[in-house]
């Protein structure tokens, strides 16, 4: 039994006990379309968060600069006193490694990465080769 509303538009109604009452959804049909809101909205709300999560954990990406700065000269200086200094100066990261065919005194620093003035951020990290000699690997941290 349909119960005109207005000019042109009819709702459909269940009678019952003589009384005409508007004809609800299945039960079923308004759950299952209430889980796929719901499903929905989660999904929205969990890859809203992805966006303000960092790089995962091993990627190569170098943080964001929070203050950039020039890095120092340290090419010929001791490769303790070397890293103390490129620490000093912002990087999170100091490496080292032995300089192939490098000249100098042993434990000094043959060449370094970034270069000296090279723009870098905070943070960033950077590699210090230095000439093999004993006990250059001792440093003080």
């Amino acid at each position: 039994m349909t119960t005109p509303l207005s000019a042109g538009a009819a709702v459909r109604t269940v009678t019952r006990r003589g009384i005409a009452l508007p004809a609800f959804p299945r039960l079923d049909s308004t759950l299952a379309l209430l889980a796929i809101v719901l499903v929905l909205v989660g999904v929205i709300v969990l890859f809203r968060t992805f966006g303000d999560r960092a790089a995962a954990p091993g990627a190569t990406a170098q943080p964001a600069a929070a203050a950039a700065g020039r890095a120092p000269n340290v090419v010929g200086q001791r490769l303790d006193r070397a890293i103390k200094a490129m620490r000093d100066a912002g990087f999170g990261v100091v490496a080292w490694d032995v300089a192939q065919g490098g000249t100098g005194k042993p434990c000094d620093v043959a060449r370094q990465e970034p270069a000296a003035g090279a723009d870098f951020g905070r943070g960033q990290r950077a590699t210090l080769f230095y000439i093999a000699g004993k006990d250059c690997q001792k440093v003080n941290d």
